[in-house]
């Protein structure tokens, strides 16, 4: 698009960074308005508003939507502020490694979270070394509740713990075998 700024990653369009007002969003006709930095901004503040009042949302899903960066830090706010939450769904979101990063050390501690959905969000080594953090620090709480649980008797049945029970990283071929 002739004079208009683009941030490109892995030959994708996310965002129009240049489009920060509602006349230069208007004026985008060659990509859904979605895609400019006027928008997402708007959206992702009032999701972070609405995240943070909701108390009986359950699943929220963000396919394909354009978020990575200084944007997940916009949405974690409105995250870590819900306890509702059950399922997170980023698949096709294109984060790629700082927005995980970001995501990931926010709801490491929601124990509310059982599910979620990271793939096709071109994660490298440093977004599954976010996600394999996340896990620890769950599994490192759940062993301490099956500690104090133990201490006083009660079933340890880790299936009634709460928190992450599955992510997905399905399509993310630059994690690869290390």
């Amino acid at each position: 698009v002739k004079g208009k700024t683009k941030l490109l990653l892995n030959n994708l369009t996310l965002v129009f960074e240049d489009i920060d007002n509602l006349k230069k969003a208007k004026s985008l006709t060659s990509h859904p308005v979605i895609y400019s930095k006027f928008i997402i901004m708007k959206f992702l503040n009032a999701l972070q508003s609405m995240l943070s009042i909701n108390v009986q949302l359950e699943v929220m899903i963000l396919e394909g939507m354009p978020i990575y960066g200084r944007y997940m830090t916009h949405l974690t706010k409105g995250l870590c502020s819900n306890r509702s939450l059950k399922i997170i769904n980023f698949a096709r979101t294109k984060m790629g490694d700082e927005a995980c990063e970001i995501l990931c050390s926010n709801i490491k501690h929601l124990t509310n979270i059982e599910s979620v959905n990271l793939s096709q969000c071109n994660l490298g080594l440093k977004g599954a070394e976010s996600v394999r953090d996340f896990i620890r620090f769950q599994k490192i709480h759940r062993f301490s509740e099956a500690w104090i649980r133990s201490l006083r008797y009660q079933n340890v049945d880790t299936e009634l713990f709460d928190g992450v029970k599955k992510i997905y990283l399905n399509n993310n071929p630059q994690i690869g075998d290390e």
